[in-house]
């Protein structure tokens, strides 16, 4: 409780510290809006524990609601000075994400491929049901000759083919998002796959809301800032158990 009130006490000096800044320089109210941020993300994800909530649901309430959408105690000049944070994150993640592309992991897949039987016709045969062979035939590509960009877009369409083919079935829809998001380069954003592998696991979690997968993979859709509030309804379903490491967001090969 003490450390609430003294959290809560430090949270409300540095509000009115940024209000009666308003009109100073632009870099010393971003180091500010910064303290706040940071100050109100502590205490969402604190309280978010609290209620038994992943803390990342603390963490997108209180941005959204000290960001420029609501309170305003975060502006959106400061906020667009702070862009820099953002970038070293996607740096970070990037190099996390890239530390499992490795060829052992690329090996790995297409060893387990031959276990199944020798050929692609051959595990063709193996595969009881359309759904089964359409799953394996997108495998097939994923671990296919050819550079990562070339076979994740193989696979992405495949996917895609599936979830047409299969419309009740949330796992092809769920892959298919998965795979939109594994396309995109880890150093870079692309905002309109994004919002569309994000739009698909939303979709999902209409129908399923319990569907962790889904929920994992619109936070990292939405995970741009601008969009977080799309991201809201993910964060209040995903369970505290599943994966929290962006990295996870990019396909393994």
């Amino acid at each position: 409780m003490r450390r609430a009130a003294i959290v809560f006490a430090l949270g409300l000096m540095m509000a009115l510290l940024h209000r009666a800044t308003a009109n100073g320089p632009l870099d010393a109210r971003a180091s500010l809006a910064l303290g706040v941020l940071l100050v109100a993300a502590y205490v969402g994800g604190d309280l978010a524990h609290r209620a038994r909530l992943p803390r990342i649901s603390g963490y997108l309430l209180a941005g959204f609601a000290v960001g420029p959408a609501w309170l305003g105690l975060a502006r959106r000049d400061e906020v667009d000075a702070l862009s820099f944070i953002a970038d070293a994150t996607m740096a970070l993640i990037a190099l996390a994400a890239g530390a499992t592309l490795t060829l052992d992991t690329l090996r790995r897949g297409r060893a387990a491929l031959a276990r199944l039987a020798p050929t692609p016709a051959a595990r063709q045969a193996k595969a009881a049901t359309p759904r089964e062979k359409g799953y394996l035939d997108a495998v097939e590509r994923l671990y296919s000759a050819g550079d990562k960009p070339s076979r994740d877009r193989a696979y992405s369409d495949r996917m895609a083919e599936l979830s047409r083919q299969l419309p009740d079935d949330d796992e092809a829809a769920a892959f298919y998002a998965l795979s939109l998001l594994a396309m995109i380069p880890p150093d870079s954003r692309n905002p309109a796959v994004s919002l569309k592998a994000g739009g698909i696991a939303l979709a999902i979690l209409k129908k399923n809301p319990q569907h962790p997968g889904a929920a994992h993979y619109a936070l990292h859709a939405f995970d741009d800032g601008e969009h977080a509030a799309r991201a809201l309804q993910a964060a209040w379903t995903e369970e505290p158990t599943a994966p929290t490491s962006a990295a996870q967001a990019r396909a393994p090969v």
